[in-house]
């Protein structure tokens, strides 16, 4: 059996051996220790700072495509008005072409030199008064006594003429008079604006023969109106005595009307058939 002394030192031995490792392994492994612990640390920092330029590269992206996008839609706002001016410019003047192509192909065929294509700012149709205001005036070689004409339909004539507008009366106006005869017919009246719906055709004998649906002419006798024009077609006849009453209605709707042609009577050349009637 071993002495206790012996045995005492042994176990002294042995703890200072596991001391020792243990010393030894802890320095080993302490840096390690230290970086994990370290790096545990800073972790979070640069997952932040990471996080926090991510972001602002996400921003600075998002503000350059902010404004690139703002360019884009400031470039394409701005053509989009230049293509709507040309629109509104090709539909205005496509409009107007329309609105003046019958009266230029009614102009050449009855040769009207001198003739203003004009547009009617308004029409008048009143129990007082039967008008029209047209867009040119005196600075325009508009004068007074010129004829309005649309196609081969005889409108009114000019009355006051100001720098840049001028007002037509009409032929349906009480004030107005125009001779006149029946087309197939040939019977002779005056036909006079009644401030209404028709008109009538006066001063026809009963010697005559009128027939209702026969045109109603303008016959040149005077010196404003022009022969050859239509006036508007008789609708009704009733003999009174020595002369008979002729309703006339007119031919076209004077209120929907934008354009009409203004013309001196001694500028105006018709056509004629070989029987001498003026052509419409």
């Amino acid at each position: 059996m071993k002495h206790p002394v012996y045995q005492g030192r042994r176990l002294s031995s042995l703890t200072i051996f596991l001391l020792m490792f243990g010393c030894l392994g802890a320095a080993v492994c302490a840096p390690q220790l230290v970086k994990k612990g370290a790096s545990a640390c800073v972790y979070p920092f640069f997952y932040i700072q990471h996080r926090v330029v991510e972001y602002g590269n996400a921003l600075s992206m998002q503000r350059a495509t902010v404004h690139e996008l703002e360019s884009t839609v400031g470039q394409l706002r701005q053509e989009n008005h230049q293509l709507m001016a040309r629109i509104i410019e090709h539909e205005s003047a496509a409009h107007y072409m329309q609105g003046i192509q019958e009266l230029l192909a009614f102009k050449q065929r009855y040769a009207l030199d001198g003739a203003h294509c004009v547009k009617i700012v308004s029409t008048t149709i009143s129990e007082q008064s039967h008008s029209m205001v047209i867009d040119a005036g005196s600075a325009q070689g508009i004068e007074p006594d010129m004829i309005a004409l649309y196609n081969n339909v005889l409108l009114g004539r000019v009355t006051h003429v100001y720098p840049h507008y001028s007002k037509v009366v009409l032929v349906s106006d009480r004030g107005c008079k125009v001779a006149a005869y029946c087309a197939a017919t040939g019977a002779h009246g005056i036909h006079e604006g009644c401030n209404g719906v028709t008109s009538l055709l006066s001063k026809v004998s009963h010697l005559e023969k009128v027939d209702e649906q026969d045109l109603v002419i303008s016959s040149g006798q005077g010196l404003i109106f022009p022969q050859g024009f239509a006036l508007g077609r008789i609708v009704k006849v009733q003999q009174q005595d020595l002369f008979y009453a002729v309703t006339v209605a007119p031919l076209i709707e004077l209120e929907k009307l934008s354009y009409c042609m203004i013309i001196s009577k001694q500028m105006i050349s018709l056509p004629r058939h070989k029987n001498g009637i003026s052509s419409l």
